[in-house]
């Protein structure tokens, strides 16, 4: 079993300190991902360096894997959403210091020395995760069989008997 992560780091510390963070977050602790998700069960796998990296910048690196349970906006189904996310972080203190991070580099914008753990790996995920995830095409076979139907529903009413018929017939007379 993984170590359970801190809900709030000092993230200039542990830069100062160099330290690894190593641990597992339960799907369920992401509010905000919840309206995506077709079901909370798993864990995200968390991993991150924090130090001095290219070009002198202080920050974060590291990576977020697992697999994230979410509802296909196609057919309404579980969707299984590998994560492999890289996480790239600059420390800035201000906005003015954003320009000078070097490529690569997302800005951390640091203006407190807390800094909440689960909503920084929440919003890497809602970074992952597309606005409306589907499976590909062959994969949703309810909702291609529900068009099939519905499109056949469709055309044999065309083609068949109209029920309004009888109605044409009555105002003849």
């Amino acid at each position: 079993m993984q170590p359970r992560l801190p809900d709030w780091i000092d993230p200039a510390a542990l830069i100062r300190q160099g330290r690894i963070l190593e641990g597992t977050l339960p799907v369920a602790r992401f509010a905000r991902l919840a309206d995506q998700l077709h079901d909370s069960d798993g864990e995200i796998r968390v991993e991150l360096h924090f130090g001095r990296f290219d070009a002198g910048v202080e920050g974060i690196k590291g990576r977020i894997t697992g697999e994230l349970h979410l509802t296909c906006q196609r057919c309404l189904g579980r969707m299984d959403f590998p994560v492999e996310q890289e996480i790239r972080l600059g420390l800035v203190e201000s906005e003015a210091m954003i320009e000078r991070l070097p490529e690569g580099f997302e800005p951390l914008l640091a203006t407190e020395d807390r800094l909440a753990l689960t909503e920084l790996i929440e919003d890497e995920l809602l970074l992952a995760v597309a606005d409306f995830p589907k499976h590909a095409e062959s994969e949703c076979r309810t909702q291609a069989t529900d068009q099939d139907s519905a499109e056949r529903e469709i055309a044999d009413t065309e083609h068949g008997d109209n029920p309004f018929a009888a109605l044409t017939d009555l105002k003849k007379h």
